[in-house]
């Protein structure tokens, strides 16, 4: 959920915790300077409560619970460059300039897809990746195709995961159950597709991991997670998908890095040894 949104809930905290709250929203970016004792003594509430409000909200601490809300208070100062997402190049432009239209959309699709990060989620998601036996992940389109290069690079180092095309996707979510974990990845989040596939799954309570943009839709609803995408692009009037594929790539490298990250040498070594393998193979 949305960490602002989730402040504006009054029934979870005490008179205190509320305290705090309208303290930062009202500070917003001030409170990157001041320290836990300054805004207790400030507040005239213990440093504890700081605590109990950043648990509330699901962090470990308030350092943590600051960094998320500072990054959230970001997403809406991202620098948005004047390159036209739908339309990035127009028909006058040399092949140069091209090039440096798309380098700067990409730049502005990473910084906004990396201010929509939430802590919480990511530890969320990264628990679901070591915790389940398989991982399938259900898309169309672009959306599978971005899937790809994840499944091989999660397969290189040990974890069996899986994506299929639009045919078999209703077919293989009845064959899963809460010991997998479903990637279910839509721009839009009404591919009808790929929602039917997200409804069966939801239905046998196999785990769901959403890849989706933030406004509400049906996939996002039935997401036990959601991670988002940045509303850049139009649906139909446009010349490609570039910033909504770098943005799904990009979350794709985060979720195997932080993977990989939980047992960095063992990964390592297995991605090496399995490199040696199929290269011999293919010699």
């Amino acid at each position: 959920m949305n960490l602002l949104k989730s402040m504006e809930n009054n029934d979870i905290f005490s008179q205190s915790e509320l305290i705090i709250r309208n303290y930062v929203l009202n500070q917003k970016e001030n409170i990157m300077s001041l320290t836990v004792n300054e805004i207790a003594s400030s507040n005239f509430v213990s440093k504890s409560t700081l605590t109990r409000f950043s648990q509330k909200l699901g962090f470990s601490g308030w350092n943590e619970f600051k960094l998320s809300f500072l990054k959230e208070l970001n997403i809406e100062k991202v620098t948005l460059s004047n390159v036209d997402y739908n339309f990035p190049f127009s028909e006058t432009d040399s092949p140069l300039s091209i090039a440096n239209k798309l380098q700067i959309m990409k730049k502005d699709t990473i910084s906004h897809t990396y201010n929509l990060l939430d802590v919480t989620t990511l530890r969320q998601s990264l628990e679901l990746l070591c915790s389940q036996d398989h991982i399938h992940i259900f898309g169309e389109g672009y959306s599978l195709i971005t899937s790809t290069d994840f499944c091989y690079r999660m397969i290189r180092i040990g974890k069996h995961v899986s994506n299929s095309n639009e045919m078999g996707m209703s077919y293989i979510a009845r064959t899963l159950n809460k010991k997998d974990l479903a990637i279910v990845v839509s721009y839009s989040g009404r591919t009808k597709s790929v929602l039917n596939a997200t409804s069966i799954l939801k239905k046998n309570n196999v785990p769901i991991l959403s890849i989706t943009t933030r406004e509400d839709n049906p996939i996002s609803e039935l997401s036990d997670i959601s991670l988002y995408l940045p509303t850049k692009e139009d649906l139909y009037s446009k010349i490609a998908n570039y910033s909504t594929v770098d943005s799904m790539r990009f979350i794709f490298d985060i979720l195997f890095s932080i993977y990989f990250n939980t047992n960095y040498n063992l990964n390592l070594n297995k991605r090496i040894s399995i490199a040696r393998i199929v290269d011999k193979k293919n010699d």
